[in-house]
Parts: structure tokens; C-alpha cells; sequence
């Protein structure tokens, strides 16, 4: 805090104005990064400047259907089989409709009795492309219900751990610095939702939080 800034505080403060709650504002304004902040007893996600942000966001952004036979060459006309240049597209797509966030970009490609499965995340250049704000899964775990296959892991073993590690390594050190990143999600649809769809959950649902927490120090 430069000497100019602490005058303007200790004047805002001689006239009745919370200095700690300023103070905390200005801290968060100045880190950057979506974070979240309370006024007036109420909880608000903010943006990297300090000022609320309501997140509308859209899922499911993939441009696999535009490269199927039937939409002939669309893919390689309009967007030079560039995801770079579909990618800005899509900003302009979703600001333009009043969207302001990517939600969960993987899209459902894949539904037989042999594989159901979703497309794969955008790398963290695709989301530089996009340039707006994004949520991002973290794949930790895999479970979907609806999954032909679904495989639960012991999650206070050594060998889950060492996966986290390398989720962690390979995608959150990437993006910790992004400042359109609004946070992350670990699974989506997992079978514990859904009793009648479960299996072999019992065993994680037993786990407490102090166990998991015991399991990975």
C-alpha cells in the first residue's frame, strides 16, 4: 500500500467508514483471481477486479458434431480445422446470447452398449482461445451412473493419492494463474446419486472427512 492510498484510508476512516472491511476488499480486488466476497451479510462470487460476478454459463461446448459427414465441410471451411478459430466463435456465440461463463465443456459423444463416454476437457491454450471465464472437472474420479463401467478406487489408498498428484501436476499447475479460472469440479453424475444406479459405493460412503483427510497427509 503506497503512502497516497493510507492517507485516503485514515480520511475514509476519520468519517466513519470500516477500515477492515475496505482493507479486505482492496486486498481481494488486488489478487487477481475469482474469488468470493460477502456485502451486506451476503455471499458473492467475485470477479478478478473485486466486483460481483453472476456466473451464467453454459455446458457441454464440443465442436465434434461439426465434423460428421452430414454437416459436410463445415469444420474445415468455416473454422480452417482450427479449434483456435472455433474457439473464438464460441465467445462470440455465448457473450452475444448473455452467457458469461464456460460451465463444463465435455460433451456426451458416445452412448451404445458398448462405451458411454464424453469428450475430452479443453487443454489450458484451448481456454487462453476462448478467453472468457471457465469452470474445469478435474478427473480424480470417474463415476458416472449411467457409465457402462464404472470403477470405484479405494480412495484412502497410496495409488489414488499418487493419481491426485498428478492430476494436480498435470492441469492445476498450469492453470492457478489463469485469472479467467473460476474454480474446479471433481467428478459429475457420480453413482452414489443414484441408489437404484449404484454400485459398489457402500464402502465410499462410509468414509468420513477425517478419514479421507488421515488417508493423504
Amino acid at each position: 500500500m503506497n503512502r497516497r492510498r493510507f492517507v485516503e484510508l485514515g480520511l475514509w476512516g476519520a468519517v466513519g467508514i470500516n477500515l477492515s472491511r475496505l482493507a479486505a476488499e482492496e486486498a481481494r480486488s488486488a489478487l487477481g483471481f475469482f474469488s468470493v466476497m460477502q456485502q451486506r451479510g451476503r455471499h458473492w462470487l467475485s470477479d478478478p477486479p473485486g466486483n460481483p460476478f453472476w456466473s451464467i454459463g453454459m455446458n457441454h461446448v464440443d465442436p465434434a458434431t461439426l465434423r460428421y459427414a452430414d454437416s459436410g465441410k463445415v469444420w474445415s471451411a468455416e473454422f480452417g480445422n482450427s479449434m483456435e478459430r472455433w474457439l473464438q466463435t464460441v465467445e462470440a456465440d455465448l457473450t452475444g446470447w448473455g452467457f458469461n461463463t464456460l460451465g463444463w465443456n465435455q460433451e456426451l459423444v458416445m452412448w451404445n452398449d458398448q462405451n458411454r463416454s464424453h469428450s475430452r476437457s479443453f487443454t489450458f491454450e484451448e481456454y487462453q482461445w476462448l478467453n472468457m471465464p471457465y469452470c474445469h472437472l478435474l478427473p480424480f474420479i470417474e463415476s458416472h451412473q449411467w457409465e457402462v463401467k464404472t470403477r470405484l478406487p479405494d480412495l484412502r489408498s497410496r495409488g489414488f493419492a499418487d493419481w491426485c498428484d498428478y492430476v494436480a501436476r498435470d492441469q492445476c499447475a498450469r492453470m492457478k494463474n489463469d485469472p479467467n479460472l473460476i474454480g474446479y469440479f471433481f467428478t459429475d453424475c457420480p453413482t452414489w446419486i443414484h441408489q437404484e444406479d449404484s454400485r459398489d459405493e457402500s464402502a465410499l460412503l462410509q468414509l468420513s472427512v477425517e478419514e479421507l483427510d488421515d488417508a493423504f497427509e
